[in-house]
C-alpha cells in the first residue's frame, strides 16, 4: 500500500473536490435522490448524474448498476432516455454498457418516445449499421418535431455525414426550417476566401446583411469576430457598430475595435487611428475588462504627456483588489520588484489568493540569490500549509508541477500532498481523474499507474479492469495468469470486450508470451453460440486461412459451417459470395457450380458487385484444373462488362485481359489499356498486364514504369522481367547491378514464389560469364544454379561441375 496513499494526494491535487463546484442549492439532497430511485422514481437519476457525479464516484456506479433494471422496467420514456444517454457516456464503465444503453433507446422509443428514436438514429450511424438507422428513419423522419429535425442535422454535419445531411436540410427546405446558424457561419467563413468570385461576394454580403437585419446579439458578435480573424476589418466594424445599436454595454466589442483601429488595414484602406483605438480600449476599461486595464498601463507608460492619464488609471485600478493585482503584474513585467512586491503583499495579506499563489510561486535566481525573496516565497508556502482551504492548497500543487519547483519546493510539495490526504475529500474520488492519472504515469512511472487503475477496478470500473489485464501483461510485470484471470471474470460476467481482448490476447500476444490458437478459438466459439457475428466472422477466416502463417488450423468444412451461419443471421452479399465460393471450389462441400451461380447472382442482388467477378470465372479459366459450367468467353465477358459499371477492379483488370489477349473478342490493346491504366497505379495485377502490353509494342519506358509499380507491391513476374529490362538496358541504362538485385527480389518473394526458379537461374548467368559489373565467379554461378529446378539450370549446373572436375 505504499503507493496508494501518493495515489489519493495526486488524486486530489489533480481533481479537487469535482462534486463541490457544483451548484446543488436548487437541487435535492443526494440522500433523498437515492431513496426516490429505490422508490421506482428514475427521474431522480437523471439529478444524481447531472449534481452529484453519478456514476462516476464508487458510489454512483454501485447504484447505477443496481438500477438497471428499475431504469429498464419503468414506464416513464423520457426519463429512460436521459438516463441511456448517461449509461452510453459512461458505457465503458459498465459490463457490456453499449447494450445496456441500447437497450434503454429501444424501449423508449418502442413506448413512443421520438428523442430515443433520434439517438438511436445517431447510434447505429456512428456504428455503420446502415439498415437499422434506415429503418428507423424512414418510421419516424415525418413525425419528428423541428427541434429533433435540427439536432439529427446538427449531428451529421458534426460527423461530416454530407449526404444525410443534405437529405435532412432538403426536408428542413420544406418545413421552413433554417440551417443552424453555427453551420451558416462555417460556410461563410469558407466563403472570404473566394470573395474575389462574383457569386461569393454576392453571398457573403447578403450573410452579413441577413445577420444585422437578425438582431441576434450573440450570432452578430459571433460574425463580427469572424470577419475581425480573417481580417476583413471595414465589415467587422460595421456589425460592431450595429451590436453597439443594440446593447453598449459589451467590454468585448470595444476591445476588438480598439484592437482593429490600432492595426489598420493597408489592403483595405484603412488607416491606424491611434485616438480611436485609445477611445474604445478607455471605454472597455470602463465596462471592467482586465485585458483593456493592461494594454492602457502599457499604453500610459510609454511617454511624458501620458502622465496624468498614467496615474488617474493607477488610482482607479487601486480601488479594487482585481485592479490592485493587474498592477503588480505590470510592475513585474517592467521589472519594478519591490513595487509589485509591496502590493502583492497587501493583497495577500487582506487574502487575496491569486496573490497569495503569485508570492509562493515567485522563481528565485540560482546565480543572484535573493534571501529576501527567498522569505516571502517560505512565508506564503508556509501560509498555504497552515491553511484549511483544500482548494487552495490544490492549486499551489498544481502551481508547483514544473521541473524547476519539483526540484527547488520538494518538501513543500510532499507537505502539501500529506495535508491534502489527510482531509475527508479522500470519500469523492472520480473513477475518470483516477484514469487519467494512471494514463498520465501509465509510461513513466508504471507501477503507480497500476495503483491508480487497480483504485478505479475497485470501485467496479470495467475500463479500468480492462486497462489493468494489459498493464499486467507489460515486461514491467509479466503477470499473464492474472491478466487472463481478470479477462475470464468480465467475460462471465458478461463483458463482450473482456471477451474479445481475452481472444485477442490468445492469438496476438506480444513478444513475451506464445500464442495459444485453440483457446482463442474456443472463447469466438463461445459468443458464436449466442449469435455473435463478429466471432462467426472471425472463425470463418480461422478456418479459411489457419492462422494464415502455418495454416494448421485450415479446415473448410467449419468454414464453411460459419459461412452458412453469416448468410442465415446477416445476409450480406459478400455472405453470399463466399457461399458461393465454396460451392464453386469444392471447399468443405462438395462442389456444384449452379448453386454458385446461384449464390453470386444473389450476393449482386444484395449489392455486393465483385461478385460479377466470381460469376464470370463460371465461364473462363486460365488452366484445366479450373471447375467451370462451360467455357465461354462471352458469357464471362458479360459479367465483367456488368462489373465494370461499379467500377470493380478485378472486373476492370480481367476485361483487359480479355482484349489485350483477344479472349472472345477481336484483340485490342487500345481497348485493353482503356481498362487497365485507371487502375494500374493502385493494383499490381493491371499495372503487369499493362507493362505487358507496352513491353509486346516495344515502348519499353512505359513497361518499366507499370512494371516499377507492380513490383513494389510484391509482383514476382515484374520483379523478374525489371531485371531483364536492366539487364539489357531496354527503357532504362544497362544496369546489371540494378537487374541483379531486382532477380534477387524475385527469388526472395514468398509471396509469389512462381518466378524464384527463373531468377536464380538468370543470377548464375550473370555470375556465369561475368556480366556488367560482376566478376566471372564459377563458384557463385554453381551456387545459384542449384537453387533453381530449370531445366537450364541443371544443364548449366552439369556443364560447369563437369568443368570444375
Amino acid at each position: 500500500m505504499k503507493i496508494l496513499t501518493p495515489l489519493l494526494i495526486v488524486f486530489l491535487f489533480f481533481t479537487g473536490c469535482t462534486n463541490l463546484n457544483l451548484d446543488t442549492a436548487n437541487v435535492d439532497s443526494k440522500e433523498n435522490l437515492i431513496k426516490d430511485v429505490n422508490n421506482k422514481d428514475i427521474k431522480a437519476m437523471i439529478d444524481l448524474a447531472k449534481y452529484y457525479d453519478f456514476p462516476k464516484t464508487k458510489e454512483g456506479l454501485y447504484l447505477f448498476n443496481k438500477w438497471y433494471k428499475t431504469v429498464k422496467n419503468s414506464t416513464d420514456s423520457q426519463s429512460m432516455q436521459k438516463i441511456a444517454d448517461v449509461y452510453l457516456k459512461n458505457h465503458d464503465m459498465f459490463i457490456d454498457g453499449e447494450n445496456k444503453a441500447l437497450n434503454l433507446y429501444k424501449k423508449s422509443y418502442a413506448m413512443g418516445n421520438l428523442d430515443a428514436a433520434v439517438k438511436l438514429i445517431e447510434y447505429y450511424s456512428n456504428t455503420y449499421k446502415k439498415d437499422e438507422k434506415k429503418q428507423i428513419e424512414d418510421a419516424v423522419l415525418n413525425k419528428l418535431s423541428d427541434s429533433q429535425i435540427i439536432e439529427l442535422y446538427s449531428f451529421y454535419k458534426n460527423k461530416y455525414k454530407r449526404k444525410d445531411a443534405e437529405n435532412l436540410l432538403t426536408l428542413m427546405n420544406k418545413k421552413g426550417l433554417k440551417e443552424p446558424f453555427e453551420f451558416r457561419l462555417k460556410e461563410f467563413k469558407s466563403l472570404i476566401y473566394y470573395i474575389y468570385k462574383e457569386d461569393s461576394k454576392q453571398k457573403y454580403d447578403e450573410f452579413i446583411k441577413d445577420v444585422i437585419a437578425s438582431k441576434n446579439i450573440e450570432n452578430m458578435l459571433k460574425t463580427a469576430k469572424v470577419l475581425k480573424s480573417k481580417y476583413k476589418y471595414l465589415d467587422a466594424i460595421k456589425v460592431y457598430n450595429e451590436i453597439l445599436k443594440l446593447d453598449d454595454t459589451k467590454a468585448e466589442i470595444y476591445a476588438d475595435l480598439s484592437e482593429i483601429y490600432s492595426r489598420g488595414s493597408y489592403r483595405e484602406s484603412l488607416s491606424r487611428d491611434k485616438e480611436k483605438s485609445l477611445e474604445y480600449l478607455q471605454k472597455a476599461f470602463n465596462l471592467n475588462d482586465t485585458n483593456a486595464a493592461k494594454d492602457l498601463l502599457n499604453h500610459y507608460s510609454t511617454k511624458p504627456e501620458y502622465i496624468d492619464d498614467y496615474e488617474k488609471l493607477v488610482t482607479k485600478l487601486k480601488k479594487s483588489d482585481e485592479g490592485k493585482f493587474i498592477l503588480a503584474k505590470f510592475y513585474q513585467i517592467k521589472r519594478k520588484k519591490d513595487k509589485a512586491d509591496s502590493l502583492l503583499n497587501e493583497l495577500a495579506n487582506d487574502g487575496y489568493k491569486d496573490a497569495i499563489l503569485e508570492l509562493a510561486t515567485k522563481s528565485v535566481s540560482t546565480y543572484n540569490f535573493n534571501p529576501e525573496d527567498y522569505k516571502l516565497i517560505k512565508k506564503w508556502q508556509d501560509y498555504i500549509l497552515k491553511s484549511n482551504d483544500i482548494k487552495l492548497k490544490q492549486d499551489l500543487l498544481k502551481k508547483l508541477d514544473t521541473y524547476y519547483y519539483r526540484k527547488n519546493y520538494k518538501n513543500t510539495i510532499e507537505s502539501l500532498k500529506k495535508d491534502i490526504a489527510s482531509t475527508k475529500e479522500t470519500a469523492k474520488i472520480n473513477i475518470l481523474d483516477l484514469r487519467e492519472l494512471a494514463q498520465k504515469n501509465k509510461y513513466s512511472h508504471p507501477k503507480e499507474a497500476l495503483e491508480y487503475y487497480k483504485k478505479a477496478a475497485s470501485y467496479g470500473d470495467v475500463f479500468s479492469k480492462r486497462a489493468l489485464a494489459s498493464m499486467y501483461l507489460n515486461r514491467d510485470f509479466k503477470e499473464y495468469d492474472k491478466a487472463v484471470e481478470i479477462l475470464k471474470a468480465l467475460m462471465k460476467e458478461g463483458d463482450y470486450k473482456s471477451g474479445m481482448q481475452l481472444a485477442s490476447l490468445y492469438r496476438y500476444p506480444s513478444y513475451l508470451y506464445e500464442k495459444n490458437i485453440p483457446k482463442g478459438i474456443k472463447v469466438y466459439e463461445y459468443y458464436a453460440k449466442q449469435d455473435d457475428i463478429n466471432s462467426i466472422e472471425k472463425l470463418q477466416r480461422i478456418y479459411l486461412c489457419g492462422p494464415c502463417n502455418d495454416n494448421k488450423d485450415i479446415d473448410y468444412e467449419k468454414a464453411f459451417y460459419y459461412t452458412q451461419r453469416l448468410v442465415d443471421l446477416r445476409g450480406k452479399g459478400s455472405d453470399y459470395a463466399s457461399l458461393g465460393w465454396h460451392y464453386q471450389y469444392s471447399k468443405g462441400i462438395k462442389e456444384d457450380l449452379q448453386k454458385a451461380k446461384q449464390y453470386y447472382l444473389k450476393a449482386v442482388e444484395k449489392g455486393y458487385y465483385q461478385a460479377y467477378y466470381n460469376l464470370a470465372w463460371l465461364y473462363y479459366r486460365e488452366n484445366d484444373k479450373d471447375a467451370i459450367i462451360r467455357l465461354d468467353y462471352k458469357e464471362a465477358k458479360k459479367y465483367l462488362e456488368e462489373g465494370v459499371k461499379y467500377r470493380d477492379n478485378q472486373c476492370m483488370n480481367l476485361l483487359g485481359v480479355f482484349y489485350k489477349n483477344g479472349y472472345g473478342v477481336k484483340k485490342d490493346f487500345d481497348k485493353a489499356i482503356y481498362y487497365l491504366k485507371p487502375i494500374a497505379k493502385y493494383y499490381k495485377y493491371p499495372a503487369f498486364n499493362l507493362a505487358e502490353i507496352y513491353k509486346s509494342k516495344k515502348q519499353y519506358k512505359l513497361a518499366k514504369e507499370y512494371y516499377e509499380i507492380s513490383a513494389k507491391k510484391q509482383k514476382a513476374a515484374s520483379q523478374l522481367e525489371l531485371g531483364i529490362l536492366y539487364e539489357k538496358g531496354l527503357g532504362a541504362p544497362k544496369d546489371v547491378e540494378k537487374a541483379v538485385l531486382y532477380y534477387q527480389d524475385a527469388y526472395a518473394n514468398k509471396l509469389e514464389t512462381e518466378q524464384k526458379d527463373i531468377a536464380a537461374y538468370n543470377i548464375g548467368l550473370v555470375y556465369e560469364y561475368g556480366k556488367g559489373e560482376y566478376k566471372k565467379d564459377i563458384k557463385k554461378a554453381i551456387q545459384w544454379y542449384k537453387r533453381s529446378n530449370t531445366k537450364k539450370a541443371k544443364q548449366h549446373l552439369k556443364k560447369l561441375q563437369k568443368a570444375k572436375r
